[in-house]
């Protein structure tokens, strides 16, 4: 069933919206950004060194085989930064009640509301 939302939680929402990354490889990325990659046999020899480089910065670990990236490994910490951020992100026919009532119910802050001259004439 189609619902009908305020035009406030359409903007929220398109506000949220983020573009689709463009693809680069692994390799590419690994050397733009100067993250340590190794060999998954190296990160097993030398595991107790790699435990400690985590704690203040990634490493890439390939495979022994064809040597493309397979794994990043990272911090806890860093691991429930990134949690932190994780959102989740719905369409419009699966979106629980409980946030959709949320939307429906929401007030543009008081301050923006000369943004609604903007779009009195708009029709799409």
């Amino acid at each position: 069933m189609a619902r009908a939302f305020p035009l406030e939680a359409v903007f929220h929402i398109r506000m949220d919206f983020c573009p689709p990354l463009r693809y680069t490889s692994n390799k590419d990325y690994a050397s733009k950004t100067n993250m340590i990659r190794v060999s998954s046999s190296e990160f097993g020899r030398e595991f107790g060194h790699y435990q400690d480089v985590v704690m203040s910065e990634p490493v890439i670990v390939t495979s022994d085989d064809d040597g493309h990236d397979c794994m990043v490994v990272i911090s806890v910490e860093e691991y429930k930064r990134l949690k932190r951020r994780d959102r989740r992100a719905y369409g419009v026919g699966e979106l629980p009640d409980e946030i959709f009532e949320a939307i429906k119910d929401a007030k543009m802050d008081p301050r923006h509301a000369h943004l609604d001259a903007l779009i009195e004439d708009w029709t799409p």
